[in-house]
């Protein structure tokens, strides 16, 4: 069997006002047919997993296409453009295959198209018609009829913070080549309760409100009642319509079994809605009770600057309120600003410099921070994911300097890129485990890297695109009633 193999990820944030554009995908990843294998075998991606289940399988992968990008505002058309013609026209010649099977993240934006996914499906359809399609998605994917008409399966994540993405694309392999060679005959049906919901209480370890209703899920798949199994809580920072909680479910040839599981696990979603709403507090609060902590690091958690949710990293708010609080400990703070980091490379390593940081790209959240300090470091801004959907993969924060200002060591860097662990901090010298308080800029990531030497983390009520205060954010097309705006629904039925 022949499989044509590929990838276009990236997560869109309706909130930002910067776009996406190629450049972005290529500080990640953006491989052209061999390359994709030569670059990504032997990674934690999807489409590593994808390749190892080809060779268990004795398929032959077709590279097609493979591009990451870090989330960050919709694509330009150009930018779509260009991924989706390379994509479609390498499938085209690579004519006839037995299957497909590409990895995307389920919630990219482009500015003349709310559902590329769908989109992209739909177009590969085209060409191959019958052939089966699997896509492995990730789970805070924004699943549209379009997307599940088109494709054969889809398969989300299983875990939150991401640490199955190669697994992911292993399942979705198997499932298709189950499928040709008639084992199987997939039917797959979604379920979707009116609701958005932060991501700080999204995890998948411990007895949180989605690591229940995902145990609920895999024991559909292990009781053998479903094929697959997927929850979706959703991007909340689309303004789309259609967007919540989804429930999608593939069993095997039995569409009705898959409706009611799919709805059963919608509705446990919207049963448990309100368990998803995390403690807020301000900054200023947090560096407060922190000093009252003994030892660190304590972690500021500013969720409303998430690069991986798609913000451009250029906030100062937590930067700011540890300057406000005068803290004399070594603590540490990131920026994106790419600007500073020029000026910083004009005067050089151990030079004095004034300048001001921050809110450049997104100057919604207000004014740059004027600061004087020392440079510490200059650097190429090039790091290696030590973990999660993008292990094993080499990216860069482009050029990027370390200020000391204070007590106060800021990684200023001129790209936003997803964060993971400590590898930003890392790759420039900075050690977390020495700092009092560290700032980072994800939801849930950090639990991973920090659990074992944090004291205490804090979630920031900040600003922001990707805040999870969601009735702060003014949306347009998402249309009302949903939750957190309205609390309950009479009469909803899922």
């Amino acid at each position: 069997m022949r499989f044509a193999v590929g990838a276009i990820i990236q997560e869109s944030n309706s909130f930002v006002p910067a776009r996406c554009t190629l450049d972005m995908f290529r500080a990640d990843y953006l491989l052209y047919g061999d390359e994709v294998i030569r670059g990504l075998r032997g990674t934690r991606t999807e489409v590593a997993g994808i390749l190892s289940a080809c060779e268990e399988l004795g398929v032959t992968p077709v590279p097609l296409l493979a591009a990451h990008s870090c989330a960050y505002g919709p694509l330009t058309d150009e930018c779509y453009g260009h991924l989706k013609a390379e994509m479609l026209k390498r499938l085209q010649v690579t004519l006839p295959v037995d299957g497909i099977v590409v990895a995307m993240h389920g919630a990219m934006l482009v500015d003349s198209e709310e559902d590329p996914e769908g989109d992209l499906i739909a177009a590969m359809r085209g060409i191959v018609g019958p052939v089966p399609i699997g896509v492995s998605l990730d789970l805070h994917a924004h699943v549209t009829l379009r997307m599940v008409e088109g494709a054969t399966v889809l398969v989300g994540y299983s875990t939150y913070p991401h640490d199955d993405a190669f697994e992911t694309g292993q399942r979705a392999c198997r499932l298709i080549a189950d499928t040709v060679r008639g084992k199987i005959r997939p039917a797959m049906v979604m379920a979707k309760a009116p609701m958005i919901v932060a991501a700080n209480k999204g995890g998948t370890h411990g007895d949180g409100p989605f690591a229940r209703i995902m145990r609920e899920a895999k024991a559909l798949e292990t009781t053998g009642q479903a094929l697959s199994a997927s929850c979706f809580p959703v991007q909340p920072w689309l303004d789309v319509p259609g967007l919540g909680f989804t429930g999608l479910v593939v069993t095997d040839a039995n569409a009705e079994a898959a409706r009611w599981q799919a709805r059963a696990l919608a509705r446990r979603g919207w049963e448990l809605r309100h368990d998803f709403q995390p403690e807020l507090v301000s900054p200023a609060e947090a560096i407060r009770r922190g000093l009252a902590v003994l030892g660190g690091p304590v972690l500021l958690v500013d969720t409303a600057d998430c690069q991986g949710g798609g913000a451009t990293g250029d906030s100062i708010a937590t930067l700011e309120a540890l300057l406000a609080a005068g803290v004399g400990e070594r603590s540490l703070a990131m920026v994106v600003d790419a600007e500073a980091v020029r000026a910083a490379q004009q005067v050089g390593v151990g030079s004095e410099l004034s300048t001001t940081l921050g809110n450049r790209v997104d100057r919604s959240r207000g004014k740059p921070l004027p600061v004087r300090g020392r440079v510490r470091g200059l650097s190429d801004g090039r790091f290696q994911y030590s973990g999660g959907l993008l292990g094993g993969v080499s990216a860069t924060m482009g050029p990027s300097a370390v200020l000391t200002i204070g007590a106060i060591e800021v990684l200023v860097h001129s790209n936003p890129t997803y964060e993971y662990a400590d590898e930003q901090y890392r790759s420039v010298g900075l050690d977390v485990r020495t700092a009092k308080f560290v700032t980072v800029k994800n939801p849930m990531n950090y639990q991973l890297a920090y659990r074992e030497i944090m004291k205490a983390a804090f979630i920031l009520d900040t600003p922001g695109p990707t805040t999870p205060n969601l009735k702060s954010l003014t949306f347009t097309r998402l249309r009302r009633p949903y939750f957190p705006m309205d609390d309950d629904i009479p009469g909803l039925a899922i």
